[in-house]
């Protein structure tokens, strides 16, 4: 693979050494706006020459001689400039700055197809929310931006666990084994591990959500949208940020940015900082809140301008999370004098124990080298490492039935580098190689006491199990022909329920119910046996002997037990070791996983113009990888007699695995797009798209049920259309259709070497989606803008597999997919005089009814909701870049109650829990600008 790379760039290189420049006079120069900030994209017309900045603002161009020229720079959100210039001589330097338009929409650039470009031209589904819409909007956590992205759902349980999902398909599986299918990346770093994405949102450039399979442009695993955060970068200018909130729930929040520059300095740097904390929402009866946060990550960012007007950007960061427990509330168990209620107080045993650490180092390496007028190259080199432990309560009560610690480590590195083409408006594209390695690594340690999981959980599930063999016993007895089974059976349930009741009180009013030893089995039994006649059960042979050691027809347990010593000796003493046991009340076991991935890539994408307003996109992107699973769980030392009862072993929860078993497997794939988009006006764009999606495969291993699932693989297909009417309205609007094969799913089975339930990965067959989104901005008036978007989900897993067959969950609704999703809001903005402004910025959104599971049952399920957020401030400006702002923000102003997930572990036992959402939240904050 090497020496691919090296003859690839050799290659590319000696074409480059063939190009040469004609001779003229050259000028470039900067476009910012007011505040200094680069303006890319603007457009730079001095006759018969014309250019466009770049990410930087940076231009450049080259007149025929030195003489007289009209300049004119135009850019969709600012005034037009035009103005005579005098040209005296080669390199002239000629910067501008754009004053903001009134009364207009703000041109949107994207840089998704690794080219600055105006979003209207890219012919994919695309939402943008900028640095100053996010901060308009107040927004600082990545949840915050589904309401603002339609077709998005993005929920964070806690910084160890968020899930992320596009178009009705959820990302959330924190098993290492397993793949992502919605991609996350900072400054096109991945970062889609579930334990390394939650990143706060600060100093930021843009948020870019592209929708669809995007496997060529943004990497291997965006089988469905890519989320990619780009952080703002140093700028040659001296800059000072810094904003300050306070609010309910202790709410505390700290940002602030430092940039060094100059305009005859080829070095620039940007330091910027957040802190952001609030108290639980939920209170724990046993100790401390839960549902927290706590929060702290530093960012340092060093830029060096080359003479070629490219740049070098060193980007290093680091978060720490120390933030209290999730408050996984029980659905079966009340707290004491509480209620069900996922948002009212809760009673988790492990108090203020509860909570998850988590440190996150990264390192970014970004290169963007102007080899000619036509040829750019860009590296981009990215290293993730993350550590994290998050203690919790998964059956959700005061009873300390199950009390894991999951930790997960992990570290990433990833290598792209990529060869831009852009010749004018012909053609432009680019081609490129890229490597990913990730060794990621989860290991829960269980603590189990047995005196709460037996009521809890075991002994309704023996119940159960024997009830349901019982049939088939009786008739194994010698005189069943001549018995009314229905009629003994009944007779025998209710001792079976006295042995192992099916419903015992875990809690009575909130106080744990222990049962410290198992039940004396042969006292039980006698005692029901003596109640109706058992000499039809004994066969014929044995019946003399049976009557005369219970002449009167009552069995004591001394006399149960000889009888069963002497004819069933070797299930005498199975009984013997389990009658009247003591149950563990501390039982520790642990298992781990890993999963490793190494990918290389080499991908190419072009756009053709066929005419001057229709264009013809392709692009291609081929993988090798290898994918390795391992799973490891040593049997415990700690004595557990309801293992031992049901596996044999040790372990109640772990499958016993006392070595590594490791699986690995090599792949070689492809996925691609290809888009037609009609220009039909310059502001109007009209696309239709052809892309595949692969997630790749999962290798689930397992004691003795090791699988391979096959790589699920979506085809999309996609019409849109987006445009900016008279710069005061901007609309977009686009249908799809997913056809899905082999898709990838997880159920809840019983296992061999588990006491109770395991999610296990399936393939769930052929699924389908389709749906509707938009999203519209009209500027009514000067100083008030309105805005909303809506999106329609219809996915559901298909009736029939490819055979005829029905599938698992057929007719089901993806989990995590509200069918009809809604936002309306509007910006109120109007300046009092020169020298100050006053705001009003409402907006409400709304999602229909989700599932929490895939097997979509009632109760695992939240209806549907709705959210409503506000800010009031006034803005004061000393001069265009010195500011103040003093503002009250609402979240959650009406304090809607509702769950963000169900389920979770405990569901594994019998014990299914739920996640409150953030509860109502307002404040006051302070902005500050130098």
């Amino acid at each position: 693979m090497s020496a691919l790379k090296t003859s690839l760039l050799l290659s590319f290189f000696i074409i480059l050494s063939g190009i040469s420049y004609a001779q003229s006079i050259k000028l470039s120069g900067r476009i910012t706006d007011i505040q200094g900030n680069p303006l890319p994209e603007a457009n730079v017309k001095i006759k018969p020459a014309q250019a466009k900045s770049d990410a930087n603002g940076q231009y450049s161009l080259a007149v025929p001689a030195i003489g007289q020229y009209e300049v004119e720079v135009i850019l969709m959100g600012f005034e037009k400039i035009n103005q005579s210039i005098t040209v005296q001589g080669d390199n002239q330097a000629l910067d501008f700055k754009l004053l903001p338009a009134d009364y207009q929409i703000q041109e949107v650039m994207i840089s998704t197809q690794k080219r600055v470009q105006n979003k209207i031209d890219v012919p994919i589904t695309i939402d943008v929310l900028g640095g100053q819409k996010l901060n308009k909007l107040n927004l600082q956590e990545l949840n915050e931006l589904s309401a603002f992205t339609p077709g998005v759902q993005l929920e964070i349980q806690s910084a160890n666990n968020p899930a992320f999902a596009i178009r009705g398909i959820t990302s959330d599986n924190l098993d290492p084994r397993s793949q992502p299918r919605v991609s996350l990346s900072m400054d096109a770093v991945s970062i889609s591990r579930p334990s390394l994405a939650v990143a706060e949102l600060y100093d930021m450039e843009r948020v870019e959500i592209a929708k669809g399979p995007q496997g060529t442009l943004l990497g291997r695993s965006v089988q469905i949208g890519a989320i990619n955060l780009i952080r703002k970068k140093p700028v040659k200018d001296q800059l000072v940020d810094f904003k300050a909130q306070y609010g309910n729930y202790n709410k505390r929040l700290f940002n602030g940015m430092y940039n060094y520059g100059s305009e005859t300095s080829a070095f620039a740097n940007r330091f910027a900082f957040a802190y952001n904390a609030q108290d639980g929402f939920v209170k724990n009866l046993s100790g401390g809140r839960l549902n927290g946060k706590n929060t702290l990550a530093f960012r340092n960012s060093s830029r060096f301008f080359l003479k070629n007007d490219g740049t070098m950007d060193l980007v290093l960061s680091y978060q720490r999370d120390d933030a209290p427990g999730t408050s996984f509330k029980s659905g079966v168990w009340r707290p004491k004098n509480g209620d069900l209620k996922p948002s009212t107080f809760a009673d988790l045993d492990r108090g203020k124990d509860l909570g998850i650490e988590r440190d996150v180092y990264s390192a970014t390496f970004l290169q963007d080298h102007k080899l000619s007028d036509t040829w750019t190259l860009s590296t981009v080199t990215g290293f993730n490492r993350y550590f994290a432990r998050e203690n919790f309560d998964a059956d959700g009560t005061a009873a300390p039935v199950l009390n894991p610690t999951d930790r997960s480590y992990g570290n990433q590195f990833s290598q792209e580098l990529r060869l831009n083409y852009d010749k004018g408006s012909k053609f432009n594209g680019f081609v490129g190689l890229n490597y990913f390695f990730e060794n990621s690594k989860e290991n829960v340690n269980l603590r189990v006491n047995e005196q709460y999981l037996f009521p809890a959980f075991v002994s309704g599930q023996i119940s159960d199990q024997i009830i349901q063999q019982l049939p088939n016993v009786l008739k194994m007895i010698p005189a069943a022909e001549k018995l009314d089974i229905a009629q003994y059976g009944g007779l025998i349930n209710p001792a079976v329920n006295r042995l192992f009741p099916s419903q015992s009180p875990l809690l009575l009013n909130g106080v744990p119910q222990p049962t410290t030893t198992l039940p004396n089995l042969y006292k039980i039994v006698a005692q029901e046996l003596s109640s109706f006649n058992i000499m039809p059960f004994i066969p014929e042979q044995y019946r003399g002997i049976a009557s005369w050691m219970i002449p009167n027809g009552i069995i004591s347990p001394e006399v149960l037990e000889g009888l069963v010593g002497t004819y069933a000796p070797e299930q005498a003493e199975l009984l013997n070791s389990i009658s009247s046991a003591p149950l563990n009340p501390n039982h520790n076991e642990s298992y781990s996983m890993i999963g490793k991935t190494h990918s290389f890539d080499i991908f190419m994408d072009g756009t053709y113009s066929l005419t001057e307003k229709l264009k013809l996109t392709a692009g291609i992107r081929g993988t090798y990888e290898r994918i390795t699973g391992a799973y490891q769980s040593q049997e415990t030392t700690d004595p557990s007699i309801i293992a031992q009862f049901r596996n044999n072993n040790n372990n109640l929860l772990s499958p016993v695995a006392n070595k590594w078993i490791t699986e690995f497997k090599d792949y070689v794939s492809y996925v691609g797009r290809l888009a037609m988009n009609y220009k039909f006006h310059p502001s109007h764009n009209v696309y239709a798209t052809v892309s595949k999606g692969r997630r790749p495969p999962v290798l689930y291993v397992w004691p003795g049920a090791s699988k391979n699932l096959k790589p699920e693989i979506v085809w999309n297909y996609e019409l849109g259309v987006k445009g900016v009417h008279n710069n005061i309205l901007s609309y977009s609007l686009a249908g799809y259709y997913y056809d899905w094969s082999s898709f990838q799913t997880t159920r809840l089975v019983p296992v061999d070497g588990v006491i109770g339930l395991q999610q296990v990965a399936e393939d769930a067959g052929k699924a389908r989606s389709f749906g509707v989104e938009s999203s519209v901005e009209y500027q009514i008036m000067k100083f008030m803008n309105i805005y909303g978007n809506y999106a329609f989900v219809d996915a559901k897993f298909n009736d029939k597999d490819s055979d005829g067959n029905t599938q698992l969950y057929s007719g089901n609704t993806f989990r995590m997919t509200p069918k009809h999703s809604f936002t309306v809001g509007m910006d109120i903005t109007q300046m009092i005089d020169e020298k100050k402004q006053i705001y009003f910025r409402p907006n409400y959104s709304y999602k229909s009814k989700v599932y929490f599971e895939d097997d979509n049952r009632e109760y695992l399920s939240q209806k549907g909701y709705g959210i409503m957020n506000a800010t009031v401030g006034i803005k004061f400006f000393t001069t265009a870049k010195r500011t103040m702002d003093i503002s009250l923000f609402g979240k959650n102003i009406l304090d809607q109650k509702f769950i963000m997930d169900a389920g979770n572990s405990g569901d594994n036992i019998g014990l299914p829990t739920f996640v409150a959402g953030a509860r109502g939240t307002y404040g006051v904050s302070l902005g500050v600008s130098l």
